[in-house]
C-alpha cells in the first residue's frame, strides 16, 4: 500500500523517472523521517500514561501537536523559499527537473507527517480501526488519481496524487480525532 506509487511510476514512466522519483521521495521524507520518530517515541508512551486524567491528555496533546505544527510549517516555508536551491545544493545541475516534484513532495510528507502526529492519540485510546480507515481512504485517493496524472503530468502529477491522497484523508483523520 505504501508503495502504489513506486509501482505506478515503474510502470508507467519507466526506471529513469523511478530513479528520480525515488531520490525526490527519500530526500523529501527525511522531515517526516524525523518528526514522527520523535512524536512517536514521546508520544504515544506519554499518551498511554494520561489516557485516564483527561485533562493532563488535552494538554499533553495540545503541546505536542503545536509542537508539530510549528515543526512542519517552518519545514514547509523553508522548502517552498529555498526547494529549488536544496535540490542545486545536493543533488546538482542534472537533478534541476525535479526541484518542482520535490517540494510538492515535501508538502504532502510534512502535512502526512501532521496527521500521523494524532496515531499515537488513537492508539493510546484503543481505537486503531480507525487509523486502518484513514490509511484505507488515502490508499484509495492514491489509486484513482495517480495513472491518470503520472501519464499526463509526468513525475509532477505523481507528486501532485501523493498531496491530493494526504489532503483528501485529512478530514477523515480530524474526525477521528473529534471523536
Amino acid at each position: 500500500v505504501g508503495n502504489v506509487d513506486v509501482a505506478i511510476v515503474g510502470n508507467i514512466l519507466g526506471t529513469i523517472k523511478l530513479g528520480f522519483f525515488n531520490r525526490a521521495q527519500s530526500i523529501s521524507s527525511i522531515p517526516r523521517t524525523l518528526i514522527n520518530a520523535v512524536v512517536d517515541t514521546v508520544a504515544f508512551p506519554l499518551y498511554s500514561q494520561l489516557q485516564n486524567d483527561e485533562v493532563k491528555f488535552a494538554r499533553a496533546t495540545n503541546i505536542i501537536l503545536d509542537l508539530s505544527q510549528c515543526i512542519v510549517s517552518y519545514i514547509i516555508f523553508i522548502v517552498i523559499l529555498f526547494g529549488k536551491n536544496m535540490v542545486l545544493l545536493v543533488l546538482g545541475e542534472q537533478w534541476i527537473d525535479l526541484s518542482m516534484p520535490f517540494i510538492i513532495l515535501v508538502i504532502a510528507y510534512s502535512c502526512q507527517s501532521l496527521l500521523f502526529s494524532f496515531n499515537p492519540i488513537i492508539r493510546a485510546k484503543g481505537l486503531t480501526k480507525y487509523e486502518f480507515w484513514f490509511y484505507i481512504a488515502k490508499f484509495i485517493v492514491m489509486v484513482l488519481v495517480i495513472y491518470p496524472m503520472a501519464k499526463y503530468y509526468d513525475l509532477l502529477g505523481v507528486a501532485l496524487a501523493v498531496l491530493l491522497s494526504v489532503l483528501v484523508a485529512a478530514p477523515i483523520m480530524l474526525a477521528i480525532i473529534v471523536k
